[in-house]
């Protein structure tokens, strides 16, 4: 409340606009959110309106090293607060200052009270035009549902393992899923009184993160006899009028979630209020086209459902013939060690033509490599050219990623160029001709082999190894013929499974533009 006064008392005496900066401006000292209040007292009360200006960029990257970028959105917000006039409307500045309209919005003071809270994060006020396009009627999540917030259980009274049948598990953030899915995995749990009956999370129930870097995600709760921790929301549909799956469907979609994201305010960590939640516009169409809509949706997931359960559990095998030699791998193979590359010289996201580093983050647990703008890193300082993988190179990495994430052993082949040698990375060098290098992976990727390497490693927490330690394994040599008979059956394995990939995307993608012509969006 304190807060909330605060801003209350900043608007109606003093702000007359507020600039809005990109988290990580303040790199390496801090990467909270950072916006500037401009304030005058004079022109606050003469002006019923507030300028919020968005600053993207502001002509470094927002990595640690805040390296110098093209792009600069500085020098217009200053052009245009320097020259904003009050009364302007938004459609008189985007004409005047040629500025794209997504930079800037002017809020009438009397909406920033609307909101209850007194929000200076203007992309919050702003109105999607897109729901225009809608062919059905338009309302407020609050109007068809109900809303429960959750109990702040206190950490000292949580367990880890349920003590007795009184005990409920609590629902907190990290166990709402992106992919729309309440994980009891690592769950915590609480005893259980009459008066955290209102709190109790049903088969069924829609979860929101209200908080932290995923604030916006969305779940529906596959159990009974949850409970509800603070800073997660509970939607409940008004059966009357909405069908449970069909808001779940709106809410879990990129619309809501970027909606989230946008307007979420409170500094470091964004939250989202109930009355945010409540005020989000949604389609409404008639029941029996929302049970349509839900039908065609659920038929997607099964197909996705059914595709995802191939991937997840496909594993490619080797039978092992008793008749086969057993050797090491180091008759075969030398692993070579990478380079250490300097972290002065990284950069993230806006790689450019620099070359990548290969890392222990791009290796997947199930092997092979992926790249995210948030595992991605490049590289502009100078270093030796040995150190370029060639497109085909065999590589394994030699340290697990975190206890959690056990990569530890996985290999990959290398199927781009321009991918570097980095440390704890080795490279898999062939000696003779007595194995070949696509059996060689789906030998390191077995059980027999993977679970060896694990086994010596060392570490504590997080285990690592060394070439020495993987060259002495053992792992049982076919003849070269039958060794690319394997290699032929799991490739047509692997394209099995990749086909299932692809179904997933494309009904994936069915489901996105199903859900987009309810909201109206143009293809």
């Amino acid at each position: 409340n304190a807060y909330k006064n605060l801003r209350k008392m900043l608007i109606e005496d003093y702000l007359w606009a507020v600039v809005s900066l990109p988290a990580g401006v303040f790199q390496p000292y801090s990467g909270v959110k950072t916006s500037i209040l401009l304030m005058d007292k004079t022109k606050a009360k003469k002006n019923d309106s507030i300028l919020f200006v968005k600053v993207e960029n502001d002509g470094f990257d927002l990595g640690a090293q805040r390296r110098p970028i093209d792009k600069n959105d500085l020098p217009e917000a200053l052009r245009l607060i320097k020259n904003y006039e009050f009364g302007m409307t938004n459609e008189e500045i985007e004409e005047k200052f040629i500025i794209d309209n997504s930079k800037f919005i002017i809020v009438p003071k009397s909406k920033i009270e609307e909101s209850g809270d007194w929000n200076l994060s203007g992309e919050r006020y702003r109105v999607n035009d897109e729901l225009g396009l809608s062919n059905y009627e338009i309302v407020g999540v609050g109007n068809v549902s109900h809303f429960i917030g959750g109990y702040a259980f206190k950490s000292s009274d949580l367990t880890k393992i349920r003590n007795n049948e009184s005990q409920k598990p609590v629902v907190k953030i990290g166990n709402v899923k992106m992919n729309g899915e309440v994980s009891i995995t690592n769950i915590q749990f609480h005893d259980y009184k009459e008066r955290f009956e209102k709190y109790k999370i049903n088969k069924g129930d829609i979860l929101i993160a209200m908080t932290g870097a995923t604030v916006g995600k969305v779940a529906m709760s596959s159990y009974d006899d949850l409970l509800l921790n603070q800073r997660v929301g509970l939607v409940r549909a008004k059966s009357e009028v909405i069908k449970q799956d069909f808001i779940y469907n709106l809410l879990h979609s990129d619309r809501f979630y970027s909606f989230c994201q946008r307007t979420a305010g409170g500094g470091a960590q964004g939250n989202i209020s109930p009355k945010m939640i409540n005020d989000f516009q949604i389609p409404l169409p008639p029941l029996s086209v929302q049970e349509e809509i839900v039908a065609e949706i659920d038929g997607y997931q099964k197909i996705i459902d059914g595709a995802r359960q191939v991937v997840e559990n496909y594993k490619p095998t080797i039978k092992i013939n008793p008749d086969w030699e057993m050797v090491k791998l180091g008759e075969v193979c030398e692993i070579m060690h990478g380079f250490a590359f300097k972290s002065e010289y990284f950069v993230k996201d806006k790689i450019g033509n620099n070359p990548v580093l290969l890392t222990p983050g791009n290796f997947t647990q199930k092997g092979g490599l992926y790249f995210t703008t948030k595992n991605l890193k490049g590289y502009t300082g100078n270093y030796p050219s040995e150190y370029n993988f060639e497109v085909g190179s065999l590589v394994v990495v030699m340290t697990d990623l975190s206890p959690k994430m056990k990569i530890l052993g996985n290999p990959a082949i290398i199927d781009k160029d321009n991918y570097l040698h980095n440390q704890r990375i080795g490279k898999i060098v062939l000696k003779n001709e007595k194995v070949i290098k696509e059996f060689l992976y789906y030998v390191f990727l077995s059980d027999i082999v993977r679970n060896r390497i694990k086994s010596e490693a060392t570490g504590a927490t997080v285990k690592h190894t060394s070439p020495t330690r993987i060259l002495n394994t053992d792992f049982p040599l076919p003849p070269l013929s039958v060794q690319r008979e394997i290699v032929t059956q799991i490739e047509a394995e692997q394209e099995m499974v990749n086909a299932n990939k692809k179904l997933i995307e494309i009904y994936e993608q069915k489901i996105k533009d199903k859900i987009g012509e309810v909201w109206g969006e143009e293809d």
